[in-house]
């Protein structure tokens, strides 16, 4: 993965955010929803980088915010229950004033292969998680998911962590009006 970033407009000019040089944006080939923006390793489509913005989950912290946020995702994943390892979590200090909670979080799961239900591969996923205050009131999430194919692999995800961190640092609300109706 690329050290260099470069700033993005997300949500048509409403968020910005830094994001590894060496992705492109999805909506540029394929139908993305309007509540995600995602990116896609050039070199490397297994490797990609999805931003939600979702309602709160329940949580007043960090950590409880995102055990909401990794059960959910291994729930959608069909994971194996029992099978999911957090690696490393650490919390992660905001630039934008509407911050409440900023943290990232890497994990493994064990999930079912793409059409093979009994064959499952080890997936990292990494979530970085911005929750914004009212009047914005949302978690905004950063899903990274890597396919582990060796054990050389699982050595890329101190890199995924610091894109992550970087990623969640960076994000800044330009304007408000994206989450208020």
């Amino acid at each position: 993965m690329a050290a260099e970033f470069t700033t993005k407009q997300l949500y048509g000019g409403a968020i910005t955010m830094s994001v590894p040089a060496d992705m492109v944006d999805a909506s540029e080939f394929r139908q993305v929803p309007d509540t995600q923006e995602v990116y896609v390793g050039r070199e490397n489509p297994d490797y990609s980088v999805i931003v939600d913005l979702l309602e709160c989950v329940p949580g007043n912290t960090v950590t409880e915010a995102l055990d909401e946020h990794m059960q959910e995702i291994t729930r959608l994943n069909s994971a194996v229950v029992g099978q999911t390892k957090v690696l490393s979590q650490h919390e992660v200090r905001s630039g934008d004033p509407l911050a409440a909670l900023c943290g990232v979080r890497v994990f493994e799961q064990q999930v079912p292969k793409f059409g093979k239900q009994q064959d499952t591969e080890s997936v990292i996923i990494t979530i970085a998680l911005l929750r914004l205050r009212a009047p914005a009131s949302t978690d905004v999430l950063i899903t990274f998911n890597k396919h582990v194919t060796g054990p050389e692999e699982k050595v890329s995800v101190a890199s995924v962590e610091e894109a992550a961190t970087e990623m969640v640092k960076s994000l800044t609300v330009r304007n408000v009006a994206l989450f208020v109706s």
